[in-house]
């Protein structure tokens, strides 16, 4: 392995970790109280045996789960009984899929549990940081070499292969 490959590498290793922190996102999944869910709130519906049975019976409400789970929006609560929106892509011949949301009708009981997508002011304050610290990192390293490149170049090219012929006659 040439030197150059070696002297870079320490680098590439930091950024491929700065990367992946900042592609870990700086959401988490929690769990949430089906009744402190506010209406309008995006969750995961993990669902009971019987709710999946009796929605794999219809055709239309068979697509929208996802093994034992909907995801959707929770629309509206009325005492024992939720109506979460579920959005779906369909494709049609050739024209781009366009996203249909859809009602599905639960019971409160039909519901095992919810999760929820929160932000995580830690991980994002941590992600930015090692973000930042990384561009201040890169840029000191930049202006430090003053834009030089580093290395041997290899032979000089010789002028008559740098010609470009600007009219080509045949």
């Amino acid at each position: 392995m040439p030197r150059t490959i070696l002297r870079r590498l320490p680098h590439s290793r930091l950024l491929c970790v700065t990367l992946l922190a900042a592609l870990t996102g700086c959401y988490r999944v929690a769990p949430v109280e089906l009744s402190a869910l506010p209406v309008g709130a995006q969750a995961t519906f993990d669902l009971s045996g019987s709710a999946v049975e009796r929605l794999r019976r219809d055709p239309t409400q068979a697509l929208l789960l996802d093994d034992f789970s909907v995801s959707g929006r929770l629309a509206a609560r009325d005492g024992d009984s939720l109506r979460v929106t579920v959005p779906t892509r369909i494709s049609e011949g050739t024209a781009p899929p366009t996203t249909v949301f859809r009602d599905l009708r639960l019971g409160a009981d039909e519901v095992r549990r919810v999760q929820q997508r929160t932000l995580d002011r830690r991980r994002t304050t941590i992600t930015a940081t090692a973000l930042g610290a990384a561009t201040v990192v890169a840029s000191t390293f930049i202006v430090y070499r003053g834009g030089r490149a580093s290395g041997n170049s290899g032979r000089p090219v010789d002028p008559t292969d740098l010609r470009i012929p600007i009219v080509v006659f045949r």
